[in-house]
């Protein structure tokens, strides 16, 4: 019986043979890197804005991407807090490391006052009908009497 050799497994894509199990590696992420993509989603916004072409979809997908790549980026640098968080980003990031799997409206009591979560669409897709990315926001609601 032979041993399984522990080389990768190879698949062809695209006319040229690589590994089935390769990773991209890991970008680091500066302000530089955020400065550039905020330019980069401005400049798309701004050719949007501009256009007289009457299409509501004239580069929707530039500016999808780029809001995109903010988004990714600024996460990204607030969990290495190279970027100050809020106190409203410190207290969402405690509700969700202690309620999880909160669904949408629950609500949930943390050091004696009530919170609700809220679930919204970030991205849509093109036709609209479905959502691409979602994201979620922790309400403080008045106090019971």
């Amino acid at each position: 019986m032979a041993l399984a050799s522990a080389a990768p497994r190879w698949i062809e894509r695209d006319g040229a043979t690589k590994p089935l199990s390769t990773k991209e590696p890991e970008k680091m992420y500066t302000l530089d890197s955020l400065a550039t993509a905020e330019a980069n989603l401005k400049h798309w916004n701004d050719k949007f804005s501009n256009d007289s072409s009457n299409n509501p979809d004239k580069h929707l997908s530039q500016r999808k991407s780029a809001a995109r790549e903010v988004r990714m980026i600024t996460a990204e640098l607030n969990r290495l807090g190279i970027l100050e968080t809020t106190e409203a980003e410190k207290l969402d990031a405690e509700l969700d490391r202690l309620y999880p799997d909160a669904k949408s409206k629950s609500i949930v009591t943390h050091n004696g006052c009530r919170y609700q979560v809220t679930y919204f669409p970030v991205e849509k897709s093109r036709s609209r009908n479905s959502v691409n990315e979602w994201a979620h926001r922790w309400t403080a609601l008045p106090q019971e009497e």
